[in-house]
């Protein structure tokens, strides 16, 4: 999905650079020799953009040298042109709309269809676009910082902290809040399985709580190195 709103509109040439409306858009095709010759550019081959009278020729503006030239606007060309009916160059992606020639690109920049950059510019993991910021349809994007982005926030259920999702489990693994066993795997009078302390209140628990934990004898101060776990 590497489209731009030129690309999907205009004659591109093989230099890059965008010519004429793109014939195959319309929804009708010309009708015959004198709309051709009415319409059609005859360097790009595309709808005249922005007709101009060069050199008695009918060219886009974007096909006439820019300098040391004499030219002049085909008005007429151009409203007829600009009122042609076009479909939606992403017709195929599922896009419905059609309108005149003169309202398409403003319909691009709308189009749910048309691929944007996440918002949160979060990088695509596979395909062309490994490694770059992600492109999805516009219509998509909302789904996608909802439920599957990288850098959508989450909060912590432990902490309440807002964290990147990306970036959960490495907080999960030092929150202050997340409950983990007693090092010592005592439990709780009437509870199966370990009791949980959390993080933070691990160093409290074993001083002042936990049954196994074993204390210096309380004189150990004077040469007694053997613990006890009684309390």
């Amino acid at each position: 999905m590497a489209e731009n709103l030129e690309d999907l509109v205009y004659v591109k040439t093989q230099e890059g650079d965008y010519r004429g409306w793109r014939v195959d858009l319309l929804v009708e095709n010309l009708s015959g020799k004198v709309e051709e010759e009415l319409l059609r550019c005859n360097i790009c081959d595309g709808l005249l953009r922005e007709a101009c009278l060069f050199q008695g020729e009918l060219r886009c503006r974007v096909c006439i040298p820019n300098e040391g030239v004499i030219w002049q606007p085909a008005k007429q060309n151009r409203v007829i042109v600009n009122d042609k009916k076009i479909s939606c160059p992403l017709k195929k992606r599922g896009c419905e709309w059609s309108n005149t020639v003169s309202t398409a690109l403003q319909h691009l920049k709308d189009c749910e269809f048309f691929p944007v950059l996440c918002p949160l510019r979060c990088v695509s993991l596979e395909g062309d676009m490994k490694g770059k910021v992600l492109k999805l349809e516009r219509r998509l994007i909302p789904q996608h910082q909802r439920d599957s982005c990288p850098f959508r926030q989450l909060v912590c259920e432990f902490c309440l902290e807002k964290v990147k999702a990306c970036e959960m489990n490495s907080h999960l693994r030092n929150c202050k809040h997340f409950p983990i066993p007693c090092p010592n795997e005592c439990v709780t009078e009437g509870k199966e399985g370990t009791k949980q302390v959390k993080r933070k209140d691990v160093p409290v628990h074993l001083t002042d709580e936990c049954p196994l934990q074993k204390l210096q004898c309380p004189y150990w101060n004077h040469g007694c190195t053997k613990k006890i776990e009684e309390r």
